[in-house]
């Protein structure tokens, strides 16, 4: 299945909205990506925020999506999901290991995967985890930061089996 007609029974069962089709379609495009996969991340993505949620997990997303009620539900209350009839069971969703590897293979995204380091000092500027420090992510000379000249510039971030639209990364 291509990543068109993916997007499309997505969108005819409710999951996603045209402005979720419609990015990530632009989005493959200029990408030069064409895995189905890749482009149900992208727009599940571009819903998130829309439902309060900054990133997509993929390996709890079909659990959460009820594509005749758009998400309207708590995620975390679970007194309501012995109903699976509109989980959308029957839509075409990835196995999480191949999707998984779909995006660690796409240009059209980065891991975000980032080293943990001992909070000691982090109030003075000399230490790498001070915002003011040029190690430190936030600063705007790190290759990391969006408005770096070398910052990688992909739209999707994945950590684990969390993707981020980058700019809520």
């Amino acid at each position: 299945m291509n990543a068109q007609d993916i997007l499309h029974r997505f969108a005819a069962a409710g999951v996603l909205e045209a402005i979720d089709v419609q990015v990530a379609r632009a989005l493959l495009r200029l990408g030069g990506e064409n895995d189905a996969s890749v482009g149900l991340a992208l727009a599940l993505c571009v819903r998130a925020p829309r439902h309060g949620h900054v990133c997509v997990e993929l390996d709890k997303v079909q659990n959460l999506l009820h594509p005749d009620r758009r998400d309207t539900s708590d995620t975390s209350d679970t007194s309501n999901t012995s109903d699976t009839s509109d989980t959308g069971s029957d839509l075409p969703w990835p196995q999480v290991h191949t999707w998984l590897g779909a995006l660690r293979r796409s240009p059209l995204v980065r891991n975000g995967a980032v080293e943990l380091r001992p909070a000691a000092s982090l109030d003075h500027p000399d230490h790498p985890d001070h915002p003011d420090h040029p190690d430190h992510p936030d600063h705007p000379d790190h290759p990391d930061h969006p408005d770096h000249p070398d910052h990688p510039g992909t739209p999707l971030v994945m950590d684990g089996t969390r993707v981020y639209l980058d700019r809520y990364w």
